[in-house]
């Protein structure tokens, strides 16, 4: 995770309120940044590398930040296959 990414997904948590997460506006000015394209950048990084989901099932797609454990699983998932990490796990 780039020092970008970790800053990302720090605001999201920061700005996050209840079950309401921040618009790519709000992540975007809490990094200060100049335009949302890239907070929309990092936030689907943060996806692709399993740090965040999206809820789609929403008016508004909202972001779920995912727990540590989560996340390595996702991480761990992508890099080796769904079959491989049961297959460590299980044994």
């Amino acid at each position: 995770m780039t020092h970008q990414e970790q800053a990302c997904l720090e605001t999201i948590k920061r700005l996050t309120r209840g079950n309401v997460t921040p618009s790519l506006d709000a992540i975007a000015s809490g990094m200060g940044l100049r335009s949302k394209s890239g907070a929309h950048r990092l936030v689907h990084s943060l996806i692709e590398q399993g740090y965040l989901a999206l809820d789609t099932g929403r008016r508004r797609n909202s972001i779920i930040v995912l727990s540590p454990l989560q996340a390595e699983i996702n991480r761990l998932v992508a890099m080796h296959g769904i079959d491989a990490v049961r297959q460590a796990v299980i044994g």
